[in-house]
């Protein structure tokens, strides 16, 4: 699994494990996967961003995923509070069904 491609499925994988999930397992690998770029200035950018709109302690491997999102025009699948949060002011779009 190429490490830069893997980022998210890395953060994904071992819950998924845990709770004994093999088939969905097997799926999120053939998942087309995208480069991810780490572009550190917007990172402390979003940090910013995310701070300024009262969305605190925002785990760095969220803001890394929301980067790559927006960099690359990708809708995110999740139900996760910050990333819900990050939506509603940053240009991270969520997959329509998850709202």
């Amino acid at each position: 699994m190429n490490e830069h491609k893997s980022y998210v499925l890395i953060e994904l994988l071992p819950s998924m494990r845990v709770k004994k999930e093999e088939n969905l397992i097997k799926l999120m690998r053939q998942v087309r996967k995208f480069d991810m770029e780490i572009d550190w200035q917007q990172l402390r950018n979003i940090q910013s961003i995310n701070l300024q709109n009262g969305n605190n302690k925002v785990p760095l491997a969220d803001i890394m995923i929301a980067q790559n999102c927006i960099q690359n025009d990708l809708k995110l699948l999740t139900t996760d509070k910050h990333f819900m949060k990050m939506a509603e002011y940053l240009p991270l779009q969520i997959f329509d069904g998850m709202r």
